[in-house]
């Protein structure tokens, strides 16, 4: 029925029956809205035409992380190119005269992040495309639809982020960016904050994209919240206050569109983004669609220990491919440059379940403590430093105190320098 033909309609039947009927007619409209969208990857525009921006799909990752999570790097790939989009992995780029930012004043990993990225949407693509950052352990699962769903949906906003599924925080490791300046520089503005990290436990880039958010959008709570993240000198054992931060930040930053200084910022709810915690996926693999929203077409979390026998059960479940990575064998998944095994660094702890009294910033996310130890060495460390081989999100961390003083904690363990050597 058309829409002529709708109204001729109306003229010539009862109210209720109107009502009926139209309301049949907009929701087959709207049905046929959706499966066009999902089919052809953009949404219908009234007026103007949009532009057709690209598309760039992004991972930051050390040598370490890249050999670890080439499978998943392949696969990441393999479903760019399907949509014709530009899958890369990037480390830390040389520095160049006409850089507009410098990445090498940041030290720490979660905070260089950023910076690195905006560095590298700068030099690698051009103005109005959108990039898509990518925690490493990010998999396509759900590859039938297209991230043209999500640009559409979003297409006015310069950077985006959403909620994790499990708790109350902006998710930090996964969100898309538009290639103007003020996403830019909202990048590095966020990579400032390594300046300004509390002495307690504040979560890295992960706790200060809330009060830089509060900061950037110029919201009431702001001054509040920010005494909150600076008050903070409670460790990882204690996250009542980290917590008590992060609500602070979320009643007045709900899940939304905020607007200010020429910035436009979403935040999506849980579960409505391009991507989920694995685990809390309950859509079937091949809906289209959760509701009103599209199903999210990437699963976090999932993590790679860096053989095929172990890693068997997410190789099925992903469809990916065992890639072999060695000095000989180029790989043409994304990586920028080819990675050698390397001799592995042995380091027993000379503690278990204790962490150090005064516990320093993270130097970053490793896979051992003999990775670890690398940072460690190249930092303004001493000898002594912290790892846990349970939860390695908790990233690496040296000891401040000179006495090497430690409390008692059942999942960290201490190590020193002096006690690491190669494994002949």
């Amino acid at each position: 029925m058309t829409v002529a033909r709708f109204f001729a309609v109306a003229r010539t039947r009862p109210l209720f029956s109107v009502l009926v009927t139209g309301l049949a007619f907009f929701t087959a409209v709207n049905l046929s809205t959706m499966t066009s969208l999902l089919e052809t990857g953009s949404f219908p525009t009234s007026g103007q035409s949009r532009p057709n921006p690209g598309i760039y799909l992004v991972a930051v990752a050390d040598k370490s992380f890249q050999k670890r999570y080439a499978p998943i790097f392949q696969a990441m790939d393999i479903y760019a190119n399907k949509y014709g989009y530009k899958w890369a992995v990037i480390d830390s780029p040389e520095a160049r005269d006409d850089d507009r930012y410098d990445c090498s004043k940041y030290l720490v990993y979660f905070f260089k992040k950023h910076c690195i990225v905006a560095q590298w949407t700068l030099r690698n693509t051009n103005s109005g495309d959108r990039v898509f950052v990518f925690d490493s352990d990010v998999v396509p699962y759900r590859t039938q639809t297209p991230l043209d769903v999500w640009v559409n949906l979003f297409f006015e906003n310069d950077v985006v982020f959403y909620d994790r599924c499990w708790n109350s925080e902006v998710t930090a490791g996964n969100y898309m960016i538009q290639n103007n300046p003020q996403a830019l520089d909202f990048l590095v503005g966020w990579a400032d904050w390594e300046f300004e990290v509390p002495p307690g436990f504040s979560s890295a880039d992960n706790g200060a994209i809330h009060v830089h958010l509060l900061r950037v959008l110029g919201l009431d709570s702001n001054q509040v919240c920010h005494r909150q993240y600076k008050n903070l000198t409670a460790l990882v054992t204690n996250l009542e206050p980290y917590w008590s931060f992060v609500k602070c930040t979320r009643e007045d930053m709900p899940a939304g569109v905020y607007t200010n200084n020429d910035i436009s910022i979403r935040i999506m709810p849980k579960t409505s983004a391009w991507v989920v915690d694995g685990v809390f996926d309950s859509v079937a693999r091949n809906d289209f669609n959760e509701g009103n929203n599209p199903a999210p077409v990437f699963h976090h979390g999932v993590k790679l220990s860096g053989t095929e026998t172990e890693d068997a059960e997410k190789y099925n479940k992903y469809g990916l491919q065992h890639v072999v990575v060695s000095s000989e064998d180029a790989i043409e998944y994304g990586l920028q440059h080819v990675i050698a095994p390397e001799d592995a660094l042995q380091c027993p702890p000379i503690q278990e379940k204790a962490q150090c009294e005064a516990m320093g910033t993270s130097l970053g996310v490793f896979e051992s403590a003999g990775e670890c130890s690398s940072a460690v060495n190249s930092s303004l460390c001493e000898d002594a430093f912290m790892f846990s081989s349970s939860y390695h999100d908790w990233g690496c961390h040296c000891c401040q105190n000179s006495d090497n003083k430690t409390v008692p904690h059942d999942l960290w363990s201490i190590y020193s320098l002096s006690n690491c050597s190669l494994e002949l």
